[in-house]
């Protein structure tokens, strides 16, 4: 039985090396005004919550919430698996004072406002607002 050597990296599928935790990087961008007025219009139904998570999952998306101890929130972020897919490398936050309000943060920022994909959305400076 082969045996992982420590600290290999695994290879996907089709051979090519998974990303390290440190080669990825976060799609920082602070919401306009507007963009936050928007989001908190915008209505999300559970059947339309479940929909979104099969899409994710089908393209190769994962999902992740937790507490952000740091900013002193809580957090969800998506990271895209696919490497085929221009969003491979990059981790989306969305924080909010609850775990539900972050969910519907990273998903309103996916599907709503990065529709062209999250590399056009980098930004270069710090993000410090809890609903960015």
């Amino acid at each position: 039985m082969a045996r992982k050597k420590q600290g290999e990296v695994p290879k996907q599928s089709d051979g090519k090396k998974e990303l390290a935790f440190g080669e990825w990087q976060f799609v920082r961008h602070q919401m306009t005004r507007d963009e936050k007025a928007a989001f908190r219009e915008w209505q999300l139904t559970g059947e339309e919550l479940v929909q979104m998570l099969d899409r994710l999952i089908d393209d190769g998306y994962k999902l992740s919430v937790s507490s952000d101890d740091y900013n002193k929130c809580n957090q969800a972020t998506l990271t895209c698996k696919n490497e085929k897919s221009d969003d491979y490398g990059y981790i989306l936050p969305g924080r909010a004072s609850s775990a539900f309000d972050a969910l519907k943060v990273v998903l309103y920022k996916h599907f709503v406002l990065l529709t062209g994909g999250w590399q056009t959305w980098m930004e270069t400076e710090n993000d410090d607002d809890i609903m960015g």
